[in-house]
């Protein structure tokens, strides 16, 4: 297995002189300086998250939109079927998402894990109302359900999401009950 190199051997790799690559270590790794930038880190992990939660829900509509017509021409169990895959695809890169951003509270997570579902639940349900109202107009078949369909949707979207909050739940507990000193 390939060892990975300290930060110091890779700038002497480079060319720089020890002194060189021992002072850019120093300023590198100096806790001062980590925690006084910490703040800003921590504004922008905000303005990142609350990007991702409005691109995630304007997808969300997009989702709904592009669903319309696939809902006039197949079969209940096959809009079952792709409206339960786009909502795992999309709930997966969901979840790479904001797990992904750093210096976010589990506050956030909460919120994100309500937000989501409801915009997700209201779009699937306008989805299915229109394409419902296009199919009566059209008379063809159509007609499900939209309440079906947004649970579907919902339940697979927050499926990895719930799975990645509990093991963050679990894995912070066990932290708090390792930290907790046993009498010997």
């Amino acid at each position: 297995m390939l060892e990975r190199k300290s930060f110091k051997e890779r700038l002497i790799e480079r060319g720089w002189s020890e002194a060189e690559a021992q002072h850019a270590h120093n300023i590198v790794s100096d806790p001062d300086r980590q925690q006084k930038h910490l703040p800003m880190k921590q504004d922008m992990s905000l303005i990142l998250y609350w990007m991702v939660l409005t691109v995630l829900t304007v997808c969300n509509f997009l989702i709904a939109v592009v669903l319309i017509p696939f809902l006039l021409v197949l079969t209940p169990p096959q809009v079952i079927f792709v409206v339960l895959v786009l909502g795992l695809v999309f709930g997966l890169l969901f979840n790479l998402l904001i797990f992904d951003i750093e210096h976010i509270e589990l506050k956030h997570h909460y919120t994100a894990a309500v937000f989501i579902p409801a915009m997700a639940i209201l779009t699937m349900y306008l989805m299915t109302s229109v394409a419902n109202r296009f199919a009566v107009r059209i008379q063809s078949g159509g007609h499900e359900s939209p309440f079906i369909i947004g649970l579907v949707y919902v339940v697979s979207f927050l499926g990895p999401y719930g799975v990645s909050l509990a093991r963050l739940y679990l894995r912070k507990k066990q932290e708090k009950q390792t930290m907790v000193v046993r009498p010997g």
